[in-house]
């Protein structure tokens, strides 16, 4: 049975459901260990039920997943998140939507990594419209989605928006759905306002 904070018991409801429509869910790790073990559990997972999966995380964790996956790492496509990730707004067409239409009549089984330490304040407010994004452009398809976030190499304010932006949580074992998720398009559109201004000598830039 799942619990919520309070440790009441909860039903696992639909939004818990691995088998149909999209599934989204925060993988909250605290060290390299928790993220290998965690990660290749679910890639594995989705081995035993035939479906392709796509592994886009920073180069930085591409060799560990690797490793930890053995002669597994075979039957999966690597990204690397760095480069194909360093505009957040286009994760969705080139990665996400690219990999999906790649094996039609297929549930998919995806590890999405847009936001790590090391990242800018913007580039991480425009990683959590993606995130947020995904929950409508993929909400007519067949994958599975698990997207890392760092707990100890995160500030709050990004961890908890991380918890808007995802239907299902997963942290030290436990899978629940969350409670502080918000309508998606809130949550884009807060992550858009909250944006650094331009600098001052932005309007007199030219690009020759």
């Amino acid at each position: 049975m799942l619990t919520d904070d309070a440790g009441r018991g909860r039903s696992p409801g639909a939004a818990l459901a691995r088998d149909s429509g999209l599934v989204h869910e925060a993988l909250f790790y605290r060290n390299a260990d928790d993220y290998a073990v965690a990660i290749t559990s679910f890639l594995r997972e989705g081995f035993d039920l035939a479906q392709p999966a796509l592994v886009a995380v920073p180069r930085s964790h591409l060799d560990l997943l690797r490793s930890a996956l053995g002669s597994d790492a075979e039957c999966i496509e690597f990204i690397d998140m760095t480069e194909a990730g360093r505009n957040p707004g286009r994760i969705i067409r080139t990665v996400l939507h690219a990999f999906v239409r790649d094996h039609p009549q297929r549930r998919v089984r995806i590890v999405d990594e847009p936001i790590w330490p090391g990242r800018s304040a913007a580039e991480c407010r425009a990683a959590l419209q993606h995130e947020a994004l995904i929950n409508i452009a993929l909400a007519d398809y067949e994958a599975t989605i698990l997207c890392p976030y760092d707990r100890n190499g995160l500030d709050t304010a990004t961890l908890a928006q991380a918890r808007q932006a995802h239907p299902v949580l997963i942290e030290q074992n436990r899978r629940e759905i969350s409670a502080d998720y918000r309508d998606p398009r809130a949550v884009a559109d807060a992550s858009l306002r909250a944006l650094p201004e331009p600098p001052e000598w932005w309007g007199d830039m030219r690009v020759l």
